[in-house]
């Protein structure tokens, strides 16, 4: 019995997306309760909990006026460790997934803050559920995506800038990228775009911001006042949008930045050369 109701936890533990809240100690706290196994802690969203003949089922169909979730019941023996003391499985049919849950709901109405009320510990079949790809998960994925750095180009192409007459920084990288992913199960895609061009032109002085284009174009130009080595970065802020499996198109919920390479500029001042006059 016991190996059952371990192998059910771990089964359930990817819905969940969670774990121990002291899996990076070594060595792990004892359980607290004695005849204890560990399954974790969390509350898995779904659509709604409906009462069947057969028992309780999780539905991925929204209920209109509520919000409901499965709560881990290790929760309700020990919120601290995730400790839990063993309880008789969930009898189920071979095809179907069934765990103990405690039930909990709150009214839509009363917003998204509303307190959860408690709907009963209970088998619960969630074999109809499916894995969200929530926006927080895009984001995390969003965050670690391989985005270009960007690429500085330079007027005077040869690094040496005179004083008080500036320098023109500007890129040529692309202003969009595509990626797909695969998030629990689920095709991503996330069309990544830049917002801000941020130039650290290296002298102290406020970034200069703009994608900038070569001469004549002097949206990015910066006059160096004073003679010296500079080191020259570009910051590039990225927004994106994303679909899962084809759906809707969704924005992301931050911006990330990438940040290139420093380039080296030597600022010199103009020599006075004097020459013979011709008469």
């Amino acid at each position: 019995m016991r190996i059952a109701l371990v192998a059910l936890c771990a089964a359930m533990l990817p819905l969940f997306g969670m774990h121990s809240s002291h899996a990076d100690q070594e060595p792990e706290a004892p359980c607290p309760i004695a005849g204890c196994v560990r399954a974790g802690n969390g509350a898995l969203l779904v659509g709604d909990v409906e009462n069947t003949p057969g028992g309780r089922i999780a539905l991925n169909e929204p209920d209109p006026t509520h919000q409901w979730r499965l709560v881990n019941t290790c929760l309700t023996q020990d919120p601290v460790i995730g400790g839990c003391t063993i309880q008789a499985p969930c009898p189920a049919p071979p095809d179907r997934i069934v765990g103990r849950f405690l039930v909990q709901n709150r009214l839509i109405a009363n917003g998204p803050n509303a307190p959860w009320v408690d709907d009963g510990i209970d088998c619960v079949d969630i074999t109809e559920i499916e894995p969200v790809v929530t926006p927080a998960m895009v984001q995390a994925e969003f965050e670690k995506l391989p985005l270009p750095l960007g690429e500085i180009s330079l007027q005077p192409s040869d690094g040496v800038v005179l004083v008080n007459v500036g320098a023109i920084f500007y890129t040529t990288q692309e202003a969009t990228a595509s990626y797909d992913v695969d998030i629990i199960g689920q095709a991503v895609h996330i069309d990544a775009f830049i917002t801000d061009y941020a130039w650290h032109v290296g002298d102290g002085s406020p970034d200069v911001h703009g994608r900038g284009a070569p001469y004549p174009d002097k949206s990015t130009l910066h006059v160096y006042t004073a003679p010296g080595g500079v080191q020259v970065t570009l910051t590039l802020t990225w927004d994106a949008t994303y679909t899962v499996d084809g759906g809707p198109v969704t924005p992301v919920l931050d911006t990330t930045t990438t940040d290139s390479p420093p380039v080296a500029l030597t600022v010199v001042e103009a020599e006075s050369i004097l020459v013979d006059s011709f008469d």
